[in-house]
């Protein structure tokens, strides 16, 4: 598949997510997809383990969207910059393990998604997010290490 087909399935996947067809969005993703998190320490492998993934954050954002900000590609990979926008309800599992609980604060943190694509699915998606912004957003002190 091209560019401009490429781009339209991460259109299509950015639709499901703002509508929360969460069945529509999973279907944009290979069963084998790797996805790659700032907050996860390990590779995300598999659709079902990125289904889990979401619901956590669903959980914690419950009326999360996405807005494009700039969305280009070239044969095979695409970029998304966007800003993920929600109100924080629900336990969210935060760096290291840690819990950050409910602050019903409204966030909305820069991010940009790096997707490899064959075959009209991501089978690689990289995840990349200003994890300071969304913490200091939701009221976390950040203080610099001390030696």
């Amino acid at each position: 598949m091209g560019a401009d087909e490429n781009l339209r399935v991460i259109e299509n996947e950015m639709k499901a997510f703002n509508a929360h067809d969460w069945s529509a969005y999973l279907r944009c993703f290979a069963e084998s997809v790797v996805t790659y998190e700032p907050d996860e320490s390990e590779p995300i492998r598999g659709r079902e383990a990125l289904r889990k993934r979401l619901a956590a954050y669903l959980a914690a954002f419950p009326d999360v969207r996405l807005q494009e900000e700039r969305l280009f590609g070239d044969d095979e990979w695409v970029c998304l910059n966007s800003l993920f926008i929600g109100t924080h309800r629900g336990d969210l599992p935060g760096p290291g393990g840690v819990t950050i609980k409910s602050t019903g604060r409204k966030v909305s943190v820069h991010g940009c998604s790096v997707f490899r694509l064959a075959g009209g699915v991501i089978t690689e998606f990289i995840g990349y997010y200003d994890q300071i912004e969304l913490l200091s957003q939701l009221g976390m002190v950040i203080r610099p290490l001390t030696r």
